[in-house]
């Protein structure tokens, strides 16, 4: 065969393979943490507590980890989507969670006490706060 029909073909065989690996990544499911298996428990306060000691050896603790708080909570900002526990303790809400939670009459309510489980999203120096992603709450 002449050497231009074997790039071609090995560049076509590379687009069909990127372009496979593209869909399939594009429908991969994220698993969310509120359906994972607890690694770390522990209270907001706690948990601040902690950070405020050492920064850097608490963030390589709870990196990747499905980590529960549990605290009161203290406010909701951008409608809905995070949860604010005891001032400190921000949880970005996992869109799934957030549409059946609320679509099967769940309510969140100020002052009332929760229990969080996300993934460790980092902490604020400035603002010493925690940051949670991917939660749900802890229902029993």
């Amino acid at each position: 065969m002449k050497k231009g029909k074997i790039i071609a073909i090995a560049v076509l065989c590379a687009a069909i393979g990127g372009f496979s690996y593209g869909v399939k990544e594009f429908n991969r499911k994220s698993i969310a943490a509120f359906e994972g298996a607890t690694e770390i428990t522990s209270t907001s306060t706690d948990l601040i507590n902690a950070f405020q000691k050492n920064n850097s050896d608490n963030s390589v603790k709870y990196i990747g980890k499905v980590t529960e708080v549990s605290g009161i909570l203290t406010s909701v900002l951008n409608e809905g989507k995070v949860l604010v526990l005891d001032k400190t303790i921000r949880c970005e809400l996992d869109a799934t969670f957030k549409s059946e939670f609320l679509s099967e009459g769940g309510s969140f309510k100020i002052g009332e006490s929760l229990k969080v489980k996300g993934y460790f999203g980092g902490y604020d120096d400035l603002m010493e706060e925690v940051l949670f992603v991917r939660c749900g709450l802890k229902l029993d």
